[in-house]
């Protein structure tokens, strides 16, 4: 079996590749150890930043999105300061929303869009099992089906298979790992009641989190990332636990008469992982690439954009390996330097700590100031570069918010009780410990 480009994993960033490779001409295979194409990743926020929404856009998805109950999603946060409210700008350089979206919706949809494409053949029940080498050039897989192995050559390798990412550890590429001093706890809930129905709801207790994220269908995702020690003192009846330690949050939506839909999912083993993005012959998009801690919410942004980034650059070197060698260096810059700063700041946050003098200054006055909250919001939806969000006139700006604050006394800060944002106006105990 001969391809130009073997994709090994059929998920957000490996099936958004896919379709943006088979649009240039490329002859793709798309492999995936899942025997069912509804088969769909647990462990995940479900939010995707408006920074993704231009990469949907491209996909062809955001109808097909939208057909399907997803919400376009707006962003609130509560600090101590107060409320955190951005308001939506119809004349930035960003979209003015992103989607939230569970995903076993956004998988199958995505992967059923793959499919269709000219081009494209999907490979489900493909155990990749080898590399296959030409000189120190990767040059296909070695996938198990039925019990049969199959060889599967290809000019290009991209290994889209995850946070353990088999494809990276078979070619040797090089990896940072960081400790998370959190972990995570969530369930779904019907019924649960919103004032502002569409915007995702973080809170930020330092140095533990909260969230609560409406999703398609009616249905709600409420957790928290409460730290390790805290997370051990839960053993006995974590739940209850959580339900009790998010009803103490401010202004957190009812969920007294909501139904708890799913069982206690806990995610115990996070971590910070940065690798390699590519190699001749091989290239890593979404968490195969990089891991951050999901108190951010950036997994499926990133996967979504890593996987236009390495086809911006690769879709035109189809003509030579040595073309698409150079092509990879390229993108494997590109990445670093669209994620690299943004990673250390998370990486650096989730070991546990408060917010840092930078972060007192914005949050405090994002609270009191909605051209300052906005301007928060575009970084922490990955839309802003650090050194843009750190720029001088930001700064400047918010400390002089803080000052008049301060002279004017308290009064001067926003409402404590979370409201309809520009973005939300347009539209027994069972526990399953999820591990590697």
């Amino acid at each position: 079996m001969e391809f130009d480009v073997a994709i090994c994993g059929a998920s957000l960033a490996g099936c958004s590749s896919a379709i943006l490779l088979a649009r240039a001409g490329w002859r793709v295979a798309l492999i995936d150890q899942a025997s069912r194409a509804s088969a769909y990743k647990v462990l995940c926020s479900h939010h995707i930043h408006l920074s993704a929404t231009p990469t949907l856009h491209r996909l062809g998805l955001e109808a097909l999105l939208e057909q399907a109950g997803a919400i376009r999603n707006g962003m609130q946060a509560w600090t101590r300061w107060g409320w955190v409210r951005p308001q939506a700008d119809p004349h930035s350089a960003w979209p003015t929303h992103g989607y939230n979206v569970r995903r076993q919706t956004l998988d199958p949809l995505l992967r059923a869009q793959a499919a269709a494409t000219p081009g494209v053949t999907l490979l489900m029940g493909h155990k990749v099992e080898q590399l296959l080498w030409r000189g120190k050039r990767v040059a296909g897989v070695i996938a198990r089906h039925d019990g049969v192995l199959r060889d599967i050559g290809a000019r290009l390798v991209v290994g889209a298979d995850g946070r353990h990412s088999r494809i990276a550890r078979l070619a040797g590429c090089r990896e940072r790992v960081g400790a998370n001093g959190r972990v995570g706890f969530f369930a779904y809930y019907d019924g649960v009641e919103f004032t502002a129905p569409n915007d995702s709801l973080i809170w930020f207790r330092e140095p533990e989190q909260g969230f609560a994220f409406p999703n398609e269908n009616g249905s709600a995702q409420l957790g928290c990332y409460p730290s390790r020690a805290m997370a051990q003192c839960w053993q006995d009846n974590p739940v209850a636990h959580m339900e009790a330690w998010l009803r103490q949050l401010p202004d957190f939506p009812r969920f007294d008469p909501a139904r708890r839909s799913s069982v206690l999912l806990s995610d115990q083993h996070l971590q910070n992982v940065s690798r390699e993005r590519a190699r001749p012959g091989l290239a890593l998009i979404g968490d195969a690439a990089m891991v951050s801690d999901p108190l951010w919410g950036s997994g499926c942004t990133w996967a979504l954009q890593s996987a236009g980034w390495l086809a911006d650059h690769v879709q035109a070197a189809l003509g030579s390996v040595s073309a698409i060698d150079k092509a990879l260096s390229a993108y494997a810059r590109h990445h670093r330097d669209q994620t690299r700063w943004h990673q250390l700041l998370i990486a650096d946050f989730s070991r546990i700590r408060n917010f840092n003098p930078v972060e007192r200054l914005m949050f405090s006055a994002a609270a009191r100031d909605a051209r300052t909250a906005t301007h928060l919001h575009a970084y922490g939806s990955r839309a802003m570069s650090v050194g843009e969000f750190l720029r001088p006139s930001a700064l400047g700006r918010a400390a002089m918010v803080n000052l008049r604050h301060a002279w004017q006394g308290p009064a001067a800060a926003f409402s404590a009780t979370p409201g309809s944002s520009a973005s939300a106006q347009d539209a027994a105990v069972h526990v399953v410990e999820v591990t590697p």
